[in-house]
């Protein structure tokens, strides 16, 4: 998954992210999130909000303040 974030293929690298198995997908997604930046975030916090993972609101309060 790193690699096609790296490559600048973030939606393959998201994909990639959702169909882990689901004990390790939130783990994965909240890596992806850290790592993008700027408005290409955005797209991914939406997504784990409305999945309603814990980690989310926090890290996008964040990313805001900063």
């Amino acid at each position: 998954m790193r690699q096609r974030e790296q490559a600048g293929r973030p939606e393959a690298a998201e994909q990639a992210a959702r169909q882990a198995p689901a004990s390790q997908r939130s783990g994965v997604l909240h890596r992806l999130a850290q790592d993008r930046a700027g408005e290409q975030v955005m797209p991914l916090f939406r997504r784990a909000y409305e999945e309603a993972l814990v980690w989310a609101p926090g890290l996008l309060a964040a990313r805001l303040e900063a």
